[in-house]
């Protein structure tokens, strides 16, 4: 395998600038090739049937500097989970609800580059007690090199060790996404095993307990959008999902100078746009096809947010932005005929974050349709 590795500072961005062309499935059958090739391209053998190592029933005192501000009168019990992905270890903490519910229910809420103590965060801890007043059980997570994930190397199949510790983010994951480039066993994508394999292993482990009928949700912010976009169109098992402020396609990109991001966002073998009229040509999947397909399947749906004065990313004009594509993947998972994706326009601040009416007016309602179906 020959492995070029790519830069952290993005350059012009491989695009035909035509979101009208950049999705190319047209029923649910080459949809479904298009997850396919997207899941073969980061684990060759098909998703991964890791799950984390559990101890249950940690003490409050164990979890104070990380969930301070969690209402323990909702909390039946805290649960670690470690999961080992080429040596980078991943940690969450899954919660319990007291109010039980009728089906198994889960909920990812994912901080992604959040620094420690985010869970403490109001956007964080109200989303926390809506799922656990629903009854669900609530799993939090960041991503690599956050918050509570510190373990600065990687320890390849080889036997390689790689130094991931760079107090710079953008330069710690793009070393992550790198990773292939040390080792010829491992495939081009296999660095993003390490943002998504914890999130399928906690998703194993739930219905190996909860059962197939067992229900998932997942929202996440930021890095945690990004990796909510991403492990839907991945995994369908994610029935429900909101992405908050987490990625745009390749081609707004090359317009706007909101969102360079880390390597992971643009990483150009897989988000590729520069397709051809004829279909030919891009990646393995562009960001319109990674939207759509975690819309896409039976009793699915997901939410993309954005603010249009968010103080971090994302941003800008909608007419200029998020109109552009809406439409675009929001018809094309309603041609299909399996599945709904939907973006919604958070214009009630000027911040990042999870705002108030996102949880109230969007989160919450939608929810509750989806549990009481």
């Amino acid at each position: 395998m020959v492995f070029t590795e790519f830069s952290y500072e993005p350059g012009v961005m491989p695009s035909n600038n035509d979101p009208h062309n950049q999705i190319r499935f047209a029923d649910i059958g080459e949809a479904e090739q298009r997850r396919q090739t997207l899941i073969e391209f980061i684990w060759p053998d098909g998703l991964p049937h890791t799950q984390p190592l559990v101890t249950e029933g940690i003490s409050e005192l164990d979890v104070a500097d990380h969930l301070e501000g969690l209402d323990h009168n909702l909390v039946a019990r805290i649960d670690r989970l470690e999961t080992d992905v080429l040596g980078v270890r991943s940690l969450a903490y899954r919660i319990h609800p007291k109010q039980k519910a009728e089906v198994s229910r889960l909920a990812i809420i994912h901080a992604g580059h959040s620094k420690l103590g985010a869970f403490i965060k109001r956007d964080y801890t109200d989303s926390i007690h809506l799922f656990l007043r629903f009854g669900f059980q609530v799993v939090m997570m960041h991503m690599p090199q956050r918050g509570w994930n510190d373990y600065g190397t990687a320890e390849l199949p080889n036997g390689v060790r790689v130094d991931i510790s760079s107090p710079e983010v953008y330069k710690a994951h793009a070393a992550i996404i790198n990773l292939p480039s040390q080792d010829e066993g491992l495939s081009t994508g296999a660095g993003f095993r390490v943002f998504l394999e914890p999130v399928i292993a906690v998703i194993n482990a739930f219905k190996a307990n909860g059962g197939e009928a067992s229900e998932v949700v997942m929202l996440g912010l930021s890095g945690g959008g990004w990796t909510t976009h991403m492990a839907a169109a991945l995994d369908k098992r994610i029935q429900l999902s909101f992405a908050v402020a987490g990625s745009y396609p390749l081609y707004l990109r090359n317009q706007l100078p909101c969102c360079v991001g880390d390597l992971e966002q643009y990483f150009f073998p897989l988000y590729d746009e520069d397709i051809a009229a004829d279909g030919s040509g891009g990646g393995i999947a562009t960001w319109l096809e990674i939207y759509a397909l975690g819309g896409i399947g039976a009793k699915r749906h997901q939410l993309m947010l954005t603010a249009p004065h968010d103080s971090c990313c994302f941003n800008g004009d909608p007419e200029q932005t998020v109109d552009t594509f809406k439409d675009v993947v929001a018809d094309s998972v309603k041609n299909i005929g399996q599945g709904q994706w939907q973006h919604q326009l958070d214009t009630t601040h000027k911040d990042h974050m999870i705002s108030p009416w996102i949880i109230e007016k969007v989160v919450e309602p939608v929810v509750s349709d989806f549990i009481s179906v």
